[in-house]
């Protein structure tokens, strides 16, 4: 049980400092404290005026507060006290906020960053005149008082500053980062509660060390001086090209001097001048942006020497990481680098080139005191530990406790005129902000959206699915917790209670509005990729409010096979799943094959946020079967045999494949009966026309437009086999029933059939897409059925109902059983959620890594509607990028497949070119296949050809495409 609870003013996690050593300060104290003090609860708020900041913070905190104990509150929100003023606004702000915390009821709450908010919306927990409430700092520096003309020269921004380093003066303890800190801050102010705490390595850096292997191959191949910071007027980086230039040119030429960090480019370029000005070659100097932890370790360990040059320092992080990493470090005297340092012979007047040059001419030079002082700078590191700085925070914390004269909470928790100042005049504003101010306690609810169902008939596969598992869920279920909403968004006016009944929508009039809460659970259950405006609001506040945001994944169809889509299908799902990769904390997708393609997609694209990745069964009605006569299992032995085909006519599903095999077969004489059942879906016309003039129709082909479950189950026991011809799907319920019945299964060779397929007794797979493929393996299983070797492997497999299926998708989303999570690559941290990784392109591909394979899937046709002919062709990636028909502003460098006309003399007609689209990204090794329209001059020509290749817009038609003869 916690003996101690905290509160953290997590708002500097929100703002530009949590790029900066205050965020990572903050974070790796809160860590601390969470790993190596059980007995402390923690707690942490964000304000909700930041609402996206407010989400990527949250993440960042997730690992060590408990979902319950991170909070929002809202506040009068405004620009900044450097640019509004200490405005009434502010004060309110000031008030609500100390509100929410007395609401939590911390024994102590740590404001973390009490500087935040000069220029952006933060508004820093202060200590309230007459509130109870123990309050902590920490206390980074003064640098700005100590340098005003640098950085307090404009008069805002000088009376801002001088009332937050005030505001210090009656905080109940001052948490310092170092000895340096603490005299400083007792200087300005006198005698005020202050411990230094120090300050340590990351977890993160000393993995990176431990896991760096830096053997000899790997030495660096030229000797280099080390700088690691920024390259604002505090650092003083301007001194560098003064001391190197001081070096004995016999020691100068030996080495380079390297600088690492996030520069922009006119800071960079005046070093770069500066540099040039000494009379000093450009080529001696080398920039890493950017850089990760492990490179960052690999630049120290391969550094003569880290130089920190800076006018005044509160701690001096890189010299702690330089001396833990066995680079010697020659420092400035100012701050607290001697304390980090411990040695006065590496320091240096930060104003005097000529002391830094001898410095480093003795560190480079003298080898015995090298070895010495790299020795003494290991053993002193190991005094600096996030571990030692957590029990001194809270060992200071609990005493000063004990100090601190016990007043009750609940005589501060309402508001004072006289706290409020002039913000007591608005009273309509100042209610609003108390009342969303004060957290409240709701039980979490599954919210299970299923507006695309409500709005149809329920056919098609997905809403059939919603249909199934919804009425499993609340008309069936027994389980009272979590309370289970179906709810009901078409537009942005909101999200509404359908009360359970999924039949059609609920009536808006008389029906609840739904509010996120923070233990939500939003399960996005139905197609919602056309409702975007409705749902990114309330995501949003979701988000904000921690709920958690599961979407459902069906398949990736419509991104990797946009050929065999409707036009708008596509780029709508694309969007899409944009949405639901910027909001979603998890999805679940329908096949494990479907959950393994998009976690190669999200690790393809580097994608920056931890995301839950689960998968479920759907669910197998069967009860027909219960009516009807039993299917025999198994082929039958006697009469023609007999194929059967399942599912809706669409170019994706491969009937195509299927009736180039069978016409193969036919053509030697087979009488092999194939059997379609299945109505007419999108983009079918050729291949109605097909099945509608053949001369097989109704002797060896047959097709059922439409059949009930009992006729259903009669076809299964009339057939021998299942073809199942897809070229991409993300289940595969014909296997299911295949298997149920005991049939043996030929199928295209794609990962969710061998899924679905696996211990199913008799499978055989063929090449996707493949007619001669198919042809081939419909021989083998003649020539084994004529031998009697066909039914022995094939038995009734069980498979889940849909009780069970809601129950699997309950286990995932309520209980935790998921598959794996996806974590983000390294330096992730806190990239807004709107940030979807690498989704487009941003530079030309060398010519050598221009490499791609295509492939006719399918011979030029009328295109759906009989709208101009086209050519379905697969273009799969082999560089080693990823591709995006997304560029930069202007479009340039967008990836697209081209084809352009040519003439029979083999001219290209210039005017008659036509751009197919990849709809999201193509990961390198994926395929995808998309439609090529046929320029509509070809009709106008004999003997014109079709080159089809990749382009990249901007750069030039790449070599090694196709060349089609029209």
């Amino acid at each position: 049980m916690a003996d101690m609870r905290l509160w953290f003013d997590g708002q500097c996690l929100q703002t530009a400092s949590n790029r900066r050593g205050i965020g990572r300060y903050a974070i790796e104290l809160i860590k601390a404290i969470a790993e190596n003090h059980r007995d402390v609860e923690m707690r942490i708020s964000f304000n909700a005026g930041m609402p996206v900041a407010a989400i990527s913070a949250r993440e960042a905190v997730r690992a060590w507060f408990r979902p319950e104990n991170i909070h929002v509150w809202h506040s009068a929100r405004d620009n900044g006290e450097v640019l509004d003023g200490y405005t009434g606004r502010r004060r309110l702000s000031e008030a609500a906020l100390a509100r929410h915390v007395e609401a939590l009821a911390p024994d102590f709450a740590i404001s973390t960053s009490p500087f935040e908010g000069m220029f952006d919306p933060a508004v820093p927990l202060l200590k309230q005149p007459g509130s109870a409430m123990a309050v902590a700092s920490i206390f980074y520096d003064a640098i700005p008082r100590r340098f005003p003309d640098r950085y307090l020269s404009a008069p805002a921004h000088a009376a801002a500053y001088a009332r937050r380093l005030e505001a210090h003066r009656p905080y109940d303890l001052n948490l310092c980062i170092s000895e340096f800190s603490r005299s400083e801050l007792l200087e300005l102010l006198g005698n005020v509660p202050a411990v230094n705490i120090s300050a340590g390595i990351s977890d993160v850096f000393s993995q990176a060390l431990a896991e760096d292997e830096l053997v000899a191959g790997d030495a660096p191949r030229v000797a280099y001086i080390l700088y690691v910071g920024g390259l604002d007027w505090r650092k003083n980086v301007g001194l560098l090209p003064e001391a190197f230039a001081r070096l004995d040119a016999s020691l100068r030429d030996g080495f380079r001097m390297v600088l690492a960090g996030d520069y922009p480019d006119a800071a960079l370029d005046e070093i770069k001048q500066r540099w040039q000005a000494r009379g000093l070659s450009l080529s001696q100097i080398i920039c890493h942006r950017h850089v990760s932890e492990a490179e960052l370790v690999r630049l120290y360990r391969g550094a003569s020497l880290l130089v920190q040059p800076s006018f005044m320092e509160g701690f001096g992080l890189t010299a702690l990481e330089a001396m833990v990493c066995g680079t010697p470090v020659a420092a400035s005297r100012a701050g607290a680098l001697l304390e980090v340092i411990g040695d006065e012979r590496l320091l240096f007047d930060p104003s005097s080139a000529d002391e830094l040059a001898a410095v480093m001419t003795r560190i480079l030079t003298d080898a015995p005191f090298r070895a010495e002082i790299i020795g003494t700078a290991s053993r002193r590191a190991q005094r600096f530990t996030w571990a030692r700085s957590a029990d001194i925070a809270i060992a200071a914390l609990r005493e000063r406790l004990e100090a601190l004269s016990a007043k009750a909470v609940e005589q501060t928790r309402e508001p004072r005129a006289e706290r409020l100042g002039e913000t007591a005049a608005d009273i309509d504003l100042a209610a609003m902000i108390f009342a969303l101010a004060e957290p409240v306690a709701e039980p979490g609810r599954l919210i299970v959206d299923a507006t695309s169902t409500m709005q149809s008939d329920r056919k098609t596969g997905i809403q059939r699915v919603v249909n199934k598992i919804c009425h499993r869920m609340f008309a069936e279920s027994t389980a009272t917790e979590p309370q289970r909403v179906l709810s009901y968004c078409d537009g942005p006016d909101g999200w509404y209670d359908a009360r359970g009944i999924i039949d059609f929508p609920p009536d808006k009039a008389v029906a609840e509005r739904l509010r996120p809460r923070p233990g939500d659970t939003i399960l996005m259950l139905d197609s919602s990729w056309t409702f975007e405006k409705g749902q990114a609001p309330f995501f949003l506040s979701a988000r904000l409010r921690g709920a958690e945001i599961i979407t459902c994944l069906y398949d990736l169809v419509p991104l990797r096979t946009p050929a065999f889509c409707d036009s708008g299908m596509p780029p709508a799902f694309a969007s899409w799943i944009r949405l639901a990769l910027r909001f979603s904390t998890g999805f679940v997708c329908i096949s494990r094959a479907v959950a393994d393609e998009f976690h190669a997609l999200l690790r393809a694209i580097d994608y920056p946020h931890p995301m839950k990745i689960g998968y479920w069964r759907l669910g197998a009605d069967f009860a027909a079967d219960a009516a009807a006569t039993p299917a025999p299992a198994g082929a039958r032995a006697y009469g023609p045999p007999v194929f059967l085909m399942v599912g809706t006519l669409e170019p994706r599903k491969g009937y195509r494949v299927a009736l180039d095999a069978f016409e193969q077969l036919w053509a030697e004489g087979s009488d092999a009966r194939l059997v379609i059942v299945g109505k007419a879906g999108w983009g079918v016309e050729p291949l109605l026309r097909r099945i509608r003039e053949s001369p097989e129709l109704g002797r060896r082909l047959v097709w059922h437009k439409g059949v009930d479950d009992a006729a259903l189950v009669r076809l299964y026991g009339e057939a021998d086999a299942l073809v199942a011809a897809s070229h991409a799907e993300g289940f595969g319920l014909p296997i299911v029933e295949a298997a149920h019945f005991g049939k043996p299964v030929i199928a295209s060779d794609i990962p969710v059939f061998r899924e679905v397929a696996g211990g199913f007794g008799q499978a055989d797979f063929f090449e996707v897409g493949s007619p001669t493929a198919l042809h081939q393996a419909l021989r083998r299983f003649l020539e084994r059925r004529a031998v009697g070797d066909v039914s022995a492997g094939a038995s009734r497999a069980k498979w889940p109902g849909w009780a069970e299926s809601a129950a699997e998708l309950e286990a995932v989303v309520l209980d935790g059983n998921w598959y794996l999570t996806y974590e983000p690559p390294e330096g992730a941290a806190y990239r807004p959620f709107t940030d979807l990784g690498v989704t487009a392109m941003s530079r030309e591909i060398g010519e050598d890594d221009r490499r791609f394979a295509l492939e006719i899937v399918e011979e030029a046709a009328p295109g759906p509607g009989g709208d101009g002919l086209r050519i379905v062709v697969a273009v799969t990636n082999l560089s080693g990028h990823v591709w995006s028909s997304a560029g930069d502003d202007t479009g340039r460098f967008g990836i697209r497949v081209a084809a352009r006309l040519r003439t029979s003399d083999g001219a290209a007609l210039a005017d008659s070119v036509s751009r197919s689209l990849i709809p999201y990204v193509l990961i390198s090794g994926d395929t995808a296949v998309l439609a090529v329209q046929i320029p509509p001059e070809a009709r106008f020509g004999q003997g014109m050809s079709l080159d089809i290749t990749v382009v990249q817009e901007g750069c030039g038609w790449w070599d090694g495409g196709l060349r089609v003869t029209l």
